[in-house]
């Protein structure tokens, strides 16, 4: 137990040094950089998927619709 507050303890202020060099613009960069590799990754990703379960994806939907339309499925 003692061990495992320690980790969240680390973890909370490694957090808090992050906080305070992006609030000094010492890691700001970076940390952009690396959000808008995750969003190009992540778009990359959905933007393929949907298409290729479009049909899948629009039954599902017009089941929870009509579910939700008639309150019992």
């Amino acid at each position: 137990m003692t061990t495992a507050l320690g980790y969240m303890w680390d973890g909370i202020c490694s957090a808090t040094e992050l906080l305070r060099g992006m609030l000094r613009g010492e890691r700001a960069q970076p940390l952009a950089e690396y959000s808008l590799l995750l969003t190009l990754v992540g778009v990359g990703v959905v933007v393929p998927s949907m298409l290729l379960f479009r049909g899948a994806l629009a039954g599902a939907f017009s089941v929870a619709t009509d579910c939700i339309l008639r309150t019992t499925c």
